[in-house]
C-alpha cells in the first residue's frame, strides 16, 4: 500500500513535500493529495516518480458572471 499525503491550510508545505519526495522514490511509492492553485501547485517539477498519475477532481471553473472574465472574453473575440 501506498503512504498518502494530504495539503492542508495548517501544513507545512516544505516538509509535506520532503516527505512525499522521501516515500515517492522507495520502492512502496506515495500518493500525494492536493489543491489545485495551492501551495504545492507552483514551482514544483513532479518528474519521474513523483509524477506518475494525476487525478483532477471538482477542477475549478470561474464564475461566468465575473466582470473581469467578461471583460477578458470580450477582447478575445474582437482579437
Amino acid at each position: 500500500l501506498k503512504t498518502l499525503f494530504f495539503e492542508s491550510k495548517r501544513a507545512d508545505s516544505t516538509t509535506l513535500w520532503n516527505d512525499f519526495v522521501r516515500k515517492a522514490q522507495t520502492p512502496q511509492g506515495a500518493m500525494l493529495c492536493a489543491v489545485v492553485g495551492g501551495k504545492l501547485s507552483e514551482g514544483i517539477n513532479f518528474s519521474d516518480e513523483l509524477g506518475r498519475c494525476v487525478i483532477m477532481i471538482g477542477l475549478p471553473y470561474p464564475n461566468k458572471n465575473s466582470v473581469e472574465l467578461n471583460e477578458k472574453m470580450k477582447v478575445i473575440v474582437l482579437n
